[in-house]
C-alpha cells in the first residue's frame, strides 16, 4: 500500500499580540482580524493574500480580497473590490446617488482595515472617495501610497476629484496592526510561488522577433553564442 500523501504545510500566522498591536483597541483588532480572514481566503484560492474590510458606524459595510489572478486585471486589489461592492449596493434613488454632498458625508464616516499598506493607485482611490482613516498591517515598500513610496495619504491625489475640479484630500493612517500576521501570509505565498499569475511573454516575444530578423537577413537564426537567441 502506497504511503499517504499530505498537503503542503502552510505556516499559520502567529496568534500572539505584539507590542504594536497593543496600541490598538479590541474593536480595531477585531476588524483587522476580519481583514486577515479575507487575506487567508485569497491565499487558499491562489491570490496574493491581501484583504480588507470597510467599516462605518461600527459595522462592516464592505469587504474585499485580491482578485488580480482570477480576473487577469492588475487593478482588482482588495480595496477596489470593497469600494465597488459598497457603491453597487446603493440604489439609484438613494440620497448618496442623488447628491455629491451626501456621498461625501457617507465616506467621511468610513474606515478601512487592510492587511498591507495600500498601493499608490488604491491610496488615490481612497482619497477620491474621502475615507476617514486607513488601518493597515505591514508596509508596502515597493508601491506603498501611505508613506513608504508616496505620501498620497497626506497629500491627496491633486485634482483627480474631477467634476468641480476640487482636489481629493488625504486621509489619516495608522500602521502596524497585526503586521506580523500579514507578512507571514505574504511570505508563505511567495515561497509557494504565484502559480496563477500570467506567464511572462516578453522574453519569447523578443526572441521571435530576433529569429524573424535573422531569417530576413539570411542568417538562419539559432544560438549565436551570445545568449541573445535561446
Amino acid at each position: 500500500m502506497a504511503p499517504a500523501t499530505t498537503a503542503p504545510h502552510r505556516e499559520d500566522p502567529p496568534a500572539t499580540t505584539s507590542s504594536e498591536d497593543s496600541l490598538f483597541t479590541d474593536r480595531e483588532r477585531g476588524f483587522m482580524r476580519l481583514a486577515l480572514a479575507e487575506a487567508e481566503e485569497a491565499y487558499e484560492v491562489g491570490e496574493i493574500p491581501v484583504g480588507c474590510v470597510l467599516v462605518r458606524r461600527g459595522e462592516v459595510i464592505g469587504k474585499g480580497q485580491n482578485r488580480t489572478n482570477e480576473t487577469r486585471n492588475g487593478t482588482r486589489h482588495c480595496e477596489m473590490e470593497a469600494i465597488d461592492g459598497v457603491l453597487i449596493g446603493f440604489s439609484q434613488n438613494s440620497e448618496e446617488r442623488q447628491s455629491r454632498e451626501a456621498m461625501a458625508r457617507f465616506w467621511d464616516e468610513v474606515d478601512l482595515y487592510v492587511t498591507c499598506e495600500p498601493c499608490i493607485m488604491c491610496a488615490g482611490a481612497l482619497a477620491l472617495m474621502g475615507v476617514r482613516t486607513v488601518y493597515y498591517g505591514c508596509s508596502n515598500d515597493k508601491f506603498g501610497g501611505c508613506g513608504s513610496v508616496h505620501t498620497v495619504s497626506a497629500d491627496g491625489c491633486g485634482k483627480c476629484g474631477g467634476g468641480d475640479g476640487s482636489p481629493a484630500l488625504g486621509f489619516d493612517c495608522r500602521k502596524g496592526l497585526f503586521a506580523g500576521e500579514a507578512i507571514t501570509l505574504l511570505q508563505n505565498f511567495y515561497i509557494k510561488g504565484n502559480t496563477r499569475a500570467p506567464k511572462p511573454h516578453r522574453k519569447h516575444l523578443w526572441r521571435d522577433r530576433r529569429l524573424e530578423q535573422a531569417e530576413r537577413d539570411g542568417e538562419g537564426g539559432g544560438d549565436r553564442g551570445d545568449g541573445l537567441v535561446e
